[in-house]
């Protein structure tokens, strides 16, 4: 499955469709961070149940923190 990942092309080993945990295990991103797929933020609480598609857009956003 080929997904476009913070603006990259990359591709995952997925037979089928998979959940956003799944592609987030194997990018290893350092939490906290937010998703947002296709451009609509997913809740944290739908990560092992949201389905991705072949060609999906992947925005893994980290806080920014500073005064």
């Amino acid at each position: 499955m080929n997904l476009i990942v913070n603006g990259e092309l990359l591709h995952f080993d997925f037979k089928d469709k998979e959940t956003i945990d799944a592609a987030l295990e194997q990018l290893e991103f350092k939490k906290p961070f937010s998703v947002a797929i296709n451009g609509e933020f997913v809740a944290r609480a739908e990560y092992s149940s949201f389905l991705l598609s072949e060609g999906d857009t992947v925005d893994v956003v980290s806080p920014i923190f500073g005064g």
